[in-house]
């Protein structure tokens, strides 16, 4: 069922007020839709984080109908005012973001403002014209700390996954990544092999698990078919697209299609108690690359 809009603004509110000055997590799941005119969910919630500055570690919000430019605008705007700087898991998983929205929230990501975050999960965002621009600002210089990125199922066609290779590679190596998650996006074997040519060069020296599958469930088709224009249809990366992963990873235990390598392993998971990713389903310095 979802979160009634009136949710998000009375709990910035009650945030506003310094009722809940020690909170430090917050998760709002399935939010409505505003009609026309309505005020948009987020934007109240997050003029009360920046008043009241609680501090925060995790923060989750999702929508399964959509938020638009001005609820990621909010968003974006709090972490670039420093009020997230202790955050170490945000989850943003919002359809239906324009090119504007998009723009603001690698802006924010630049400002340096989130030095503490570990884990970004980005899972079923479309954002008009692509996450390329989003997933570019994640470095070692914006994102010291980082450990696992989510961009599953978020529309990452062999352009955005090119040019997210070529900055990396113009970058210092983004040591402290161990989980990089790309399942249920349109790859292909151009997007997988620029991925391999900046594996390849060492710029993930610390990765255990990628996953870069693309016969996951794609996101909500409304979503897609409003941002896209057309739905959302799995790539597929090819025997070429493999074999070049599978070279760039020397030591990593390949997964392909059809249980080819073993079976299915679940990624890491964060560990909000305490503030780390735990891999159960990983033995002892094992890495895994699932395609």
């Amino acid at each position: 069922m979802p979160v009634p809009r009136e949710i998000p603004r009375a709990l910035g509110d009650v945030i506003r007020l310094g009722i809940f000055s020690s909170l430090e997590s917050i998760s709002i799941l399935h939010m409505a839709v505003p009609a026309q005119g309505q005020f948009h969910p987020l934007s109240p919630l997050m003029a009360g984080i920046e008043a009241a500055r609680p501090p925060l570690r995790e923060l989750e919000l999702q929508a399964e109908e959509g938020v638009d430019d001005e609820d990621a605008g909010a968003v974006a705007i709090a972490i670039a005012s420093g009020s997230l700087r202790g955050l170490q898991f945000l989850r943003l998983s919002l359809p239906r973001i324009g090119a504007v929205g998009g723009r603001l929230l690698s802006f924010s990501i630049a400002t340096k403002q989130l030095p503490r975050l570990r884990v970004l999960d980005s899972r079923n965002t479309a954002i008009a014209g692509g996450l390329g621009a989003l997933a570019q600002v994640v470095n070692a210089e914006n994102l010291p700390e980082i450990l696992a990125l989510d961009l599953s199922r978020c529309g990452i066609s062999d352009q955005d996954a090119t040019a997210l290779a070529t900055t990396w590679r113009t970058q210092p190596p983004l040591a402290t990544l161990q989980s990089f998650i790309l399942e249920g996006n349109p790859l292909n074997q151009e997007g997988a092999v620029a991925l391999a040519d900046m594996l390849r060069e060492g710029k993930l020296p610390g990765l255990r698990y990628l996953t870069i599958k693309s016969h996951a469930a794609p996101p909500p088709a409304a979503a897609f078919d409003l941002v896209f224009g057309a739905q959302h249809q799995p790539g597929h990366v090819g025997a070429e697209g493999m074999q070049a992963l599978e070279m760039a990873l020397p030591g990593f235990r390949s997964i392909r299609p059809g249980g080819n390598g073993g079976g299915w392993v679940p990624p890491p998971e964060w560990d909000s108690s305490e503030g780390c990713l735990k891999a159960p389903f990983l033995t002892s310095g094992e890495r895994i690359v699932v395609l």
